[in-house]
């Protein structure tokens, strides 16, 4: 499949669940976590449709939002692990990592490169998902103590 269908396909992917999350678990319980998980789809699949302006004149400016979108949309995946824990995420994982991802995507010339701050990108959503893993690790070890799990008692709730 070339990258164009690809992109397409993933968008329609996340649109999908997108409205599936929304529909069956937020509308339900309106619970923080799946507003934050809400809030990744939205942002994943609006980053992959800003990346199908690749190739045109609109890549100059549609590059490095897609990097920057897709960034807030690994720090909502923050948002989620922490809302699971009842903690908050703050504001600072969403706009700082993103500012970062779009100046560097900025400097690394969108007009000509669809790589630009690919790099950058990368790093920064590592950086946090690997903050998500660490607070959900930490959250099964903090239910593991106390005998519980919280995804075989948040399901249960969400289902009456």
């Amino acid at each position: 499949m070339d990258p164009l269908t690809l992109r397409v396909a993933l968008a329609a992917v996340a649109v999908s669940l997108l409205l599936l999350s929304y529909a069956g678990v937020h509308r339900r319980t309106r619970s923080r976590y799946s507003m934050w998980w809400c809030l990744s789809l939205v942002a994943t699949a609006a980053a992959t449709m800003l990346y199908l302006f690749n190739g045109t004149d609109a890549q100059l400016i549609a590059n490095p939002l897609a990097n920057a979108v897709g960034t807030v949309s690994a720090a909502c995946t923050w948002g989620a692990a922490r809302a699971l824990g009842g903690r908050t995420l703050g504001v600072w994982p969403l706009v700082v990592p993103a500012a970062g991802v779009f100046l560097a995507s900025i400097a690394d010339r969108p007009a000509t490169n669809i790589w630009a701050g690919g790099w950058a990108t990368l790093l920064a959503m590592v950086l946090l998902f690997a903050a998500t893993g660490r607070d959900l690790w930490k959250l099964r070890g903090e239910h593991r103590d106390m005998g519980e799990s919280p995804w075989a008692r948040e399901p249960s709730r969400c289902s009456l």
